[in-house]
């Protein structure tokens, strides 16, 4: 069955949520869906009518609607098909997945920006069976609080914890604490995209990897503060507040579309 999104669907989906002008006119996907759609960012970013940089509340919202909605030629009035019977994603219903991950919780944003910094305590403890300290284990129940309120319902999978000596592919970086590898296998992009943002949001220095990389898709992650990790993840922790991928020859980050919302607290270890 087609997916079909009208006003009401459309101000629920952004119900309590805000979109960032700055990332409307920056993000890379989201440039792509709009141009192959025949728009312009610049169109889309039109719909912060009180110029404060945010999209949020009634009017400004309807008047997001009305962009995307013209996005699609010649259907009807007041809605766009998303995608179609077979599932696949139509132009329009590209532009507005990609704003509806682009849109963060007002609350949620608060609450990561001010949740105090988690416990110095490095006790060892396991989290879905592997090894990980007290203090990496708050961090991830926060990520998975902001995964709740973003939609996802899911468990954090690791298929890597901390005080894992010997393991080659992971450089050492996995030999001291604070360091995790979450299990992507059958996420879709978007799902990977929310996984990575609530592990940033929490205060993990976090990154998606893939075959591209040469490497089995996951997400690698370091706590940021741990007084435990070794030099090498204190590095990839450097290379997260530079922009960076954290492996060899330093790329940019490649999820840098989702922003670095770090909380108050790791400002310190920048």
């Amino acid at each position: 069955m087609a997916r079909i999104v009208d006003r009401k669907s459309f101000a629920k989906t952004f119900e309590h949520k805000q979109v960032d002008v700055d990332r409307i006119k920056h993000d890379r996907q989201l440039k792509k869906a709009v141009t192959e759609a025949g728009g312009s960012v610049g169109d889309l970013a039109r719909a912060d009518l009180n110029h404060d940089g945010r999209i949020t509340g009634t009017k400004e919202l309807k008047t997001l609607f009305k962009q995307v909605d013209r996005l699609e030629r010649g259907g009807p009035a007041n809605s766009f098909i998303a995608s179609d019977d077979q599932g696949t994603a139509l132009p329009a219903g590209k532009v507005f997945d990609r704003l509806a991950l682009l849109a963060e919780n007002k609350k949620a944003h608060v609450a990561a920006k001010d949740y105090p910094a988690p416990p110095q305590d490095y006790q060892r403890v396991k989290y879905d069976g592997h090894t990980v300290n007290e203090r990496t284990r708050v961090m991830l129940e926060r990520s998975e609080k902001f995964l709740g309120e973003m939609g996802y319902q899911k468990k954090i999978d690791l298929m890597q914890g901390s005080y894992h000596r010997g393991v080659s592919a992971s450089a050492g970086t996995h030999d001291g604490g604070g360091a995790i590898d979450v299990n992507t296998k059958g996420l879709t992009h978007r799902e990977i995209d929310k996984l990575v943002k609530s592990l940033r949001m929490a205060g993990f220095a976090a990154w998606s990897r893939d075959r591209s990389n040469g490497m089995v898709p996951h997400i690698h992650a370091i706590a940021i503060g741990d007084k435990e990790m070794v030099r090498g993840a204190r590095s990839q922790v450097d290379a997260y507040f530079a922009g960076r991928s954290g492996l060899v020859g330093n790329a940019p980050d490649g999820n840098r579309d989702v922003g670095r919302p770090f909380p108050d607290w790791a400002k310190k270890y920048q």
